[in-house]
């Protein structure tokens, strides 16, 4: 066959009703394809807050606890709690920080046991003498846990709502912070403590730290926390607190109704740390709970990875 016969009838071929149904099928795949990846796409950026905790976890899995630059050295954190515990293990008196060994090395163990829950946290450390807190905020960043540091109640405040921290550790004797009387979230003492010369009322001594006449202005943290908008507020949550109180003049003598504990054992310290930080993220441990009160702040904003224009703490 000529060559001009073979081309019309290639050209009648592709005119032909057969071919042209096969050429709608092949643009209507096609265009199909590229549908579905547009709504696929679409639906991973509406629910962004959702998956990226899977995400993030299924990245853990597979790099052995090392996510987006987030890793936690077993190693490090064992010499890191072998050094807190070397450095307390000698204090005995209640104004003092003291450290059980057992309990401390157990809170490493919960945290290497919870990493989905802990890697990339953030933590906020409200203290006026931060080398004082220097060893343990190593053993902090050691499992994973980004941390900063402010030295009063007013630089907390402007933090917070930039860094979105997922728990605040506050000492709570600064005497350059401002008196507040404790409305939302008045404290009380059971025993006074060694900085309340002239006291020898505890009655006396409640009154003053409510009306913000005392030393005891950490407490005024939770309750400048409990006014900010939603959802910094909840940090101060009644129910389910996630501001630790670290002190020797006051720990284990006080309370703070929007605080979660006040204590000067280092031991509490790192294990309360990783239950407010289970409780929060409960739902990336793979495990059947029971949900409670549980804050969406925590779970979805511990994930965002932004450029701070201020130096992690040291």
């Amino acid at each position: 066959m000529p060559e001009f016969q073979r081309r019309e009838a290639r050209t009648k071929h592709r005119n032909s009703p057969v071919e042209r149904y096969l050429i709608y099928l092949d643009a209507a795949r096609k265009t199909g394809i590229f549908m579905l990846a547009i709504l696929i796409v679409a639906a991973i950026a509406v629910n962004w807050n959702h998956i990226a905790p899977y995400l993030k976890f299924w990245l853990n899995d597979i790099t052995h606890l090392k996510i987006l630059g987030v890793e936690i050295d077993r190693e490090k954190a064992e010499n890191e709690v072998d050094r807190l515990i070397k450095k307390f293990e000698g204090n005995k008196s209640d104004d003092e920080m003291q450290i059980d060994a057992t309990a401390a090395r157990g809170a490493l163990a919960r945290a290497l046991n919870s990493a989905r829950a802990i890697a990339g946290t953030r933590l906020l450390w409200v203290d006026q003498n931060p080398d004082n807190n220097a060893r343990e905020l190593s053993f902090l960043r050691s499992i994973g846990i980004e941390t900063f540091h402010v030295g009063s109640t007013s630089e907390a405040l402007k933090f917070i709502p930039v860094i979105r921290p997922d728990v605040i550790i506050s000492n709570i004797s600064r005497p350059k912070d401002a008196p507040e009387r404790l409305g939302n979230c008045p404290a009380h003492y059971y025993a006074l403590p060694s900085w309340a010369n002239g006291y020898s009322s505890l009655d006396q001594l409640n009154l003053d730290v409510n009306s913000g006449k005392t030393e005891a202005k950490g407490f005024a943290l939770a309750e400048e926390v409990s006014k900010l908008p939603i959802p910094y507020n909840e940090l101060a949550d009644k129910e389910n607190s996630r501001i630790i109180f670290y002190t020797a003049r006051s720990g284990g003598i006080s309370s703070s109704q929007c605080g979660r504990i006040v204590t000067n054992r280092t031991d509490v310290l790192l294990n309360e740390v990783v239950s407010v930080l289970e409780e929060s993220n409960w739902r990336m441990l793979g495990t059947a709970h029971d949900s409670g009160h549980r804050s969406v702040y925590g779970q979805s904003r511990r994930f965002e990875r932004r450029t701070l224009s201020f130096a992690e703490s040291h």
